[in-house]
């Protein structure tokens, strides 16, 4: 049995009988002020600290007052709701990448671009566009030195990567970017730190990262996200870092600012100069420009501003198909193909958890992308130096070229590349035939001659002829894979199919007779009766009809039952439009249009298309018989859906430059399409005509080209009022009526603004020489008019300067014609007649007009004295005057005025032209003349006027009033007593004995003096001593006097336990 010991409340077991351990208990405090206090609370003896803190003091008023102070606080964290306008699939989002010469921007974007398209880029010339997630593409643009392209491009990006060279540290430029974008809407800011690889000491590198993620978060906010590149892996940023970056980027939100959601603008991602090409080289030019849509919907006919260029009217907007898809329309299309074929085994479902190699497409016209790049004229296919063979170098001999020593494909590819051309081999075999069994030859009559292929008026002739191949031709190669085993078959087959090419090309039906049943077809190419030509219609269209009203069912069941042999002859002849007339590329019929069209579908597309919804023909017969006539003339056919095939050979495109024309939703909304705008995230091609040529040929595809809407109202000009502030880092003030260059809303110009200040109680706009220290003031310039609350930034000159380049930043406050800053005008006249206290004065006015003009204005002189013009007393500007007291004839009299002060109208915009040249700044004007500044006195600050000290004569009271006066009222003065003459006369010399005593007197003084000195300061250092030593004593005495104050309240304290114990009160 184990024995337990108990010490100090603590249970040990010495044994092993395991038995349980006793917990400690919790021992309450006894002694001490917080256990009094908890004593004292819980008897019941001590009061609430403020018993009132937590209760309404002041009845109804002080309630009231509450309840106001909370709702203004409340009322304070309101804020208008922000409406997203992008679509669910939002068009690319916007990255722009900016930093000094150096720093490693086109390397960041090399390495983004491997990432996501996993594809090499050579060489970036303009905007890259990719796909980065299942509904998100970026469009990634860097940005140039030039302090325009910094101004465009900080009002559309999205989100801003900031590199910064930490070897280096922060330039001006990057300060300069962020206040920038501070003025333009401050979007998403990320920045990057570069070259950290040149750091050898870890502890210096931590220490750099430290200072410059502070310094970061100085300019922007605490918490600012700051990325760290180490180094470079071959050619590029390790991958896991860019990794780290591109997820970020991904999570990035869209910022919603109120100037881009009113304004749309489009970021040009290519551009082509379409003027014909027999114009002069200074002839405006043709520009269409292609991107996507932004901020709003993009109006034909509206105007828009292209950024360095000046204001147009669009001549017209065509939407394109997206050249860069969503991964999620990409699937839509896929499966709609896939439907299409119903052999074809369906394939495992994609649920886009990660993207395939067909979603990751590239978007990049200009720049060098696996050695493939798209110009506007043609494709290049980049070949390194080290790979070329087939080519004949430089400085190989021409006998060696076909040399044994040269590998055979080598041998074989330049014999091909010295052989004949194809127009030689005809004409040196006029007897070439065309296929194998035809008697037709080539004929070589037509030998240097060009047939000439004019292109269609609604659109541009297709790049490439793969559908012409595809639907119109017959290729031999098709004949060879059919199976090479049956050869009867084969033949068969080709005469056939000869006969039908033979019956097409003699008696050839129009395309639209043959889908629209215009004409009698038969299926083996029967007559169609005359050649005649029908009725063109304005716009070539290949839409299928889908009949919705009953009155056509009759004509419908034909069409349908005739449906399946139509198609099955277009397929075979492909494009059968007419010989004499324009080449199309037209397509059987459109995609996802082989199925049938249920009832169902045909009324839901009915309720969509038209506004009877889902009427029928029996009831409108029955409503309105009138209507019945005019419904049967009426032809109502209605397109189908608009789905564009995007085929991965590229057959899709039709049209110059990647165009596909895409189909209206209904032939009647052709003049609403224009109207309503094309949509945000819609991919279109703008034009824009009478460019100046001289602003197209600086064009440049590294530099970003913005084209931007402008609201009603914003292409007149007026005076706009801006609420601004000079740059805490510019070192100059800024000049009234000194050029500026400003940057409003998507323009940039150069005026004359003038600064002016609020006066008292709002009743003037005080005109200003030059801006405040440091405080904001008002600047009214003369411009195109902008809505308020849009930034504002002011430079003096954009070349690159050792100083802020940013001389101040503002927000408009109001656009109008015109507004009034009045400046003060002080007119100084002197008298020349004192009658009490009327006054005649001159010098003030020229003629007796202007004293017209200024009558019972107010005057006043410099003592303070005030008066009032009463009349003109001669021609020369003499006036009579009357004061509140006499004044003097040396006293100035001011009369203080304030005219207005028109703002100069300048307006200079700036065109991104090398011949472009800012107006000179005053500074920059006199010094080119050598004229110096005027130093006029009155208009030098901080230097005050220095005048004399004005002598008074005395005050003069009369003996009889001084009389009257009472005591305290009387004259106090008394000047000196005047000597008489005797007095002048007496003269008082001092003997020696005199002068003896007199110096003896004074040695005596200075000795006593001397004496009370020396003893005051020593009874000064006795004092202190004694203080000191008192001071040390009485501590002593004090710290003795604590310590048995405290020995007997522990000792009370003891005794009164005790006693209460044994009274057993405890």
């Amino acid at each position: 049995v184990g024995v337990k010991i108990s010490f100090s409340g603590i249970a040990m077991d010495s044994g092993g009988g395991g038995g349980d351990k006793d917990k400690k208990g919790h021992k309450k405090r006894t002694k001490g002020v917080k256990a009094t206090k908890k004593k004292e609370k819980r008897i019941g003896q001590v009061d609430k600290h403020n018993p009132r803190a937590n209760t309404f003091s002041g009845g109804a008023k002080s309630v009231a007052k509450r309840v106001r102070y909370t709702l203004e606080k409340q009322g304070k964290k309101l804020r208008a709701p922000k409406v997203d306008k992008n679509p669910e699939v939002p068009p690319p989002f916007i990255v722009v990448v900016q930093g000094p010469p150096g720093v490693g921007k086109s390397t960041l974007i090399h390495s983004l671009v491997k990432h996501y398209a996993k594809q090499r880029l050579i060489q970036m010339r303009g905007p890259v566009t990719l796909v980065s997630g299942r509904q998100r593409r970026i469009t990634i643009v860097e940005c140039p030195q030039e302090m325009s392209a910094m101004l465009d491009l900080a009002k559309i990006a999205d989100l801003v990567l900031l590199l910064i060279d930490a070897s280096y540290g922060f330039e001006l430029e990057t300060f300069e970017f962020i206040n920038i974008l501070q003025v333009h809407g401050f979007p998403r800011v990320i920045g990057v730190l570069t070259h950290l690889d040149s750091f050898r000491d870890n502890k210096q590198l931590r220490k750099v990262k430290k200072t410059m993620k502070h310094r970061f978060w100085t300019e922007l906010y605490d918490g600012a996200k700051l990325f760290y590149l180490s180094g470079l892996q071959y050619g590029r940023y390790h991958r896991i870092e860019i990794q780290n970056l591109a997820r970020f980027i991904a999570v990035q939100k869209t910022p919603i600012l109120s100037w881009r959601q009113s304004h749309p603008y489009v970021l040009a991602l290519r551009w082509e100069d379409q003027t014909d090409p027999t114009a002069s080289e200074t002839a405006p030019r043709r520009l269409d420009l292609y991107g996507y849509v932004y901020g709003g919907r993009f109006r034909e006919g509206s105007e828009a501003h292209l950024a360095g260029v000046g204001d147009f009217h669009i001549a017209s907007i065509k939407q394109l198909p997206d050249p860069c898809p969503p991964p999620m329309e990409t699937e839509a299309e896929r499966k709609r193909a896939q439907s299409r074929k119903p052999d074809e085994k369906p394939k495992k479902k994609n649920a886009l958890r990660t993207l395939a190699e067909r979603h990751r497409v590239v978007y990049a016209p200009g720049s060098d992308i696996g050695s493939i790049t798209v110009d506007s004229e043609a494709m290049y296919i980049y070949v390194p130096e080290q790979k070329v063979g087939f080519t004949a170098k430089e400085g190989e001999d021409k006998e060696n070229q076909d040399g044994e020593d040269l590998p055979e494909a080598v041998q074989m590819v330049r014999k091909l590349q010295a052989a004949a051309s194809l127009d030689e081999a005809m004409a040196a075999r006029p007897s070439l035939r065309l296929l194998g069994n035809t008697k037709v030859t080539l004929s070589a009559a037509s030998e240097g001659q060009r047939e000439r292929r004019p292109a269609p008026v609604g659109g541009a002739v297709g790049v490439g002829s793969d559908k012409e191949e595809e639907g119109g031709g017959f290729d031999d190669e098709d004949v060879e894979e059919e199976g090479p085993e049956d050869d009867e078959l084969v033949e068969a087959h080709k005469r056939g199919v000869l006969e039908k090419a033979r019956r097409r090309f003699v008696q050839a039906p129009r395309l639209e007779d043959v889908v629209y049943g215009a004409a009698d077809v038969s299926y083996f190419g029967g007559s169609t009766g005359s050649r005649a030509p029908a009725k063109a219609p304005e716009k070539a269209t290949d839409h299928k009809t889908v009949p919705l009203f009953d009155e056509e069912g009759e004509e419908d069941e034909d069409e349908q039952r005739n449906g399946d042999r139509k198609l099955s002859l277009s397929n075979l002849l492909g494009n059968m439009g007419d010989l004499d007339g324009l080449d199309t590329a037209r397509m059987p019929t459109l995609p996802g249009e082989g199925g049938s069209w249920d009832e169902e579908r045909r009324e839901a597309l009915k309720a969509k298309k038209f506004i009877t919804g889902g009427w029928s023909s029996a009831e409108e017969e029955e409503d309105d018989e009138a209507a019945e006539g005019a419904e049967g003339k009426r032809k109502d056919k209605v397109e189908g859906e608009e789905e564009e095939e995007k085929d991965g050979e590229g057959d899709g495109e039709a049209e110059t430059g990647g165009e596909v024309a895409l189909k209206d939703e209904k032939a009647n909304y052709d003049g609403f399409e224009g109207f309503s705008g094309y949509p945000i995230a819609t991919f279109v091609r703008v034009r824009l005509e009478d460019v100046p040529a001289a602003c197209v040929a600086e064009m440049k595809r590294e530099r970003p080209i913005i084209l931007g809407g402008l609201l009603p109202g914003e292409s007149r000009l007026g005076q706009v009022q801006v609420r601004t502030k000079r740059h805490r880092w510019h070192p100059k003030l800024l000049k009234s009526n000194d050029a500026l260059l400003l940057s409003v809303g998507w323009r940039r110009f150069q005026t004359v603004p003038m600064f002016s200040l609020e006066d008292r109680g709002e009743k003037r706009m005080r005109y200003l020489k030059y801006t405040l220290e440091h405080a904001h003031c008002t600047m009214t310039s003369y411009g195109p008019m902008v809505p308020p609350n849009t930034g504002v930034l002011a430079f003096r000159s954009w070349e690159k300067v050792g100083h802020f380049r940013v001389c101040a930043t503002g927000v408009v406050l109001e656009s109008a014609p015109n507004f009034e800053v009045k400046k003060k005008l002080k007119l100084v006249g002197e008298p020349y007649k004192i009658f009490r206290n009327t006054a005649f004065i001159k010098n003030m006015f020229s003629s007796d007009l202007e004293v017209n003009k200024y009558m019972h204005a107010k005057i006043q002189t410099v003592s303070g004295i005030r008066g009032e013009i009463k009349k003109a007393e001669s021609t020369k500007g003499q006036f009579r005057a009357t004061f509140e007291d006499r004044i003097l004839m040396s006293d100035l009299v001011v009369c203080k005025c304030w005219i207005n002060v028109p703002p100069k109208q300048f307006y200079h915009p700036v065109v991104d032209v090398k011949d472009w040249r800012p107006a000179r700044l005053i500074g920059e004007l006199r010094a080119a003349k050598g004229v110096p500044v005027p130093d006029s006195r009155d208009s030098q600050y901080g230097k005050q006027i220095v005048r004399p000290e004005r002598k008074f004569n005395a005050l003069k009271v009369p003996k009889q009033l001084q009389a009257s006066l009472p005591f305290s009222a009387k004259t106090k003065f008394q000047g000196k007593k005047k000597k008489t003459a005797l007095s002048k006369k007496t003269a008082i010399v001092s003997s020696e004995r005199d002068k003896a005593v007199n110096s003896l007197i004074q040695r005596l003084y200075t000795v006593r003096k001397e004496k009370a000195r020396v003893r005051q300061e020593s009874s000064a250092r006795r004092k202190k001593t004694k203080e000191v030593k008192d001071k040390f004593i009485q501590d002593k005495r004090d710290a003795h006097a604590q310590e048995t104050k405290k020995k007997r309240y522990i000792k009370e304290g003891q005794q009164e336990s005790q006693k209460r114990k044994a009274m057993m009160m405890d």
